[in-house]
């Protein structure tokens, strides 16, 4: 949605088949996140796709604006992982990845980092109810490589329990109070997991590994208009010195709200908002390259 918007920057108003009025830049992501589903009508389309193709449409039928208009318009969607692209051709897969806008996972190269992501495990699209604050406070050695971090996931599900479809706010495939948000939470890290504990009871979680990066994920249900806290003890040593974190977070509806505090030999300090692949160190946040 948020990349579609952004082509309806350049082209302007599309008219949709079955809509009373033409989507905008302005009105197409809340629309295709939430309005849509409350059209009852008995032979509604799959109105992602009637909106994509009327835009594409508009895209390849059109004039278009020129290049650096184009690219003002599309750039936020591609900086912040809303449109991804890929290629056969070797070639010009690495300038996508050169440029960021592959979707990949960005090497450690020696650094710290975190990375937080959901996955529906319901089968609706409640998702667009969740909310994320996330904070990482670590203590680092820049003579040894040796990190201790507390990383805290509030999760929030601000999805009510009635007044939208099933396929919504329910499951077709799971038993459970409507509203409720299950979902796998994994969480990104080159350090090892020393403990975990979620609304301050000890759990396990699932471990595996990922392009050079640890994964640890919990599978977790989110009633409606709730907060569930997940809290990880990390340890482990990255490259000797000045200390850099790279975030990577995830495009969702709403952006994380993001706390670093790195002490030790480090002095990092970030309160805001990260949407897209960032290196934070003392002098602040930067775009990772």
């Amino acid at each position: 949605p948020t990349a579609l918007a952004g082509l309806l920057s350049a082209t302007g108003p599309v008219t949709v088949p079955g809509l009373e009025q033409p989507l905008s830049s302005a009105t197409v992501v809340q629309f295709l996140l939430l309005d849509q589903y409350a059209l009852d009508t008995p032979d509604r389309r799959d109105l992602l796709e009637a909106v994509a193709d009327a835009t594409l449409d508009a895209v390849l039928g059109g004039s278009l604006p020129s290049p650096q208009h184009l690219a003002k318009d599309l750039g936020p969607a591609a900086a912040d992982g809303h449109l991804l692209m890929w290629s056969a051709t070797p070639a010009e897969q690495a300038l996508l990845a050169q440029i960021g806008i592959d979707g990949a996972l960005p090497a450690l190269d020696g650094r710290d980092g975190f990375a937080v992501v959901n996955n529906n495990a319901s089968a609706n699209k409640i998702d667009s109810f969740l909310e994320r604050a996330v904070s990482y406070r670590a203590t680092a050695n820049e003579s040894t490589g040796a990190v201790t971090a507390t990383m805290t996931v509030a999760l929030t599900n601000n999805a009510p329990s009635s007044g939208y479809p099933s396929y919504v706010i329910e499951s077709e495939f799971l038993d459970m109070p409507s509203g409720t948000n299950r979902t796998l939470l994994t969480v990104y890290s080159p350090l090892d997991e020393l403990s975990a504990t979620l609304d301050g009871k000890p759990i396990g979680m699932s471990r595996s590994e990922e392009l050079g990066w640890n994964t640890y994920t919990v599978k977790l249900d989110l009633p409606p208009q709730s907060t569930r806290t997940l809290v990880i003890e990390l340890g482990g040593r990255i490259r000797p010195g000045p200390y850099e974190l790279v975030v990577r977070p995830q495009p969702t509806a709403h952006e994380d709200h993001v706390t670093i505090e790195v002490g030790g030999d480090a002095d990092v300090h970030f309160v805001g908002t990260i949407s897209r692949r960032t290196v934070v160190d003392a002098r602040g946040p930067t775009a990772l390259r």
